[in-house]
């Protein structure tokens, strides 16, 4: 269960590069947000050592990555740490990651997938809907300790080596 308090409801953002990570799109919908009287705050994590980078986020209840269709170590970190992980993954890395974790087609993947078109609409629906943060945050939880967790990566990186030509 979530024991993160509660209001704001804190959404973390710590891009590398913030042309690429749509950080300007980002603080535009919070801010417009936040003028309809919704109880958000933003945690910009922007030139942190690691450990603080991971300290911030888990003191917030959602991470917002980037929308640019593809994920990345701030996606995947925040995924482990329980956050609800708003992102925009294109269909070709959807599929890459439902065939490198073996999920069915039923089964979802662990990101709040969303759009610029959508963006404000999704994180207004995540900040008033705390039942639907914690299911995102537990089921992305699971995801990483069950199908993307360390001796899985290992596996998969040692039979890709081992099946190289020398």
């Amino acid at each position: 269960c979530d024991t993160r308090p509660e209001p704001p409801v804190r959404i973390a953002h710590s891009p590398t590069r913030k042309d690429l990570k749509n950080t300007d799109l980002f603080v535009q919908v919070c801010e417009e947000l936040r003028q309809e009287g919704l109880p958000l705050e933003v945690a910009m994590i922007d030139q942190s050592a690691h450990r603080q980078c991971l300290e911030i986020k888990r003191r917030c209840h959602v991470l917002f990555d980037h929308l640019q269709g593809y994920f990345g170590v701030s996606s995947l970190e925040a995924l482990s740490q329980g956050l609800c992980v708003v992102a925009g993954l294109d269909a070709w890395n959807q599929e890459c990651v439902r065939e490198f974790a073996g999920l069915t087609e039923e089964e979802p993947l662990p990101w709040f997938l969303s759009s610029a078109e959508a963006l404000k609409d999704d994180l207004r629906t995540l900040v008033q809907d705390r039942a639907l943060r914690q299911e995102m945050g537990a089921y992305a939880r699971r995801f990483m300790t069950e199908r993307w967790n360390d001796a899985r990566i290992a596996g998969e990186l040692a039979a890709f080596y081992e099946g190289l030509d020398g």
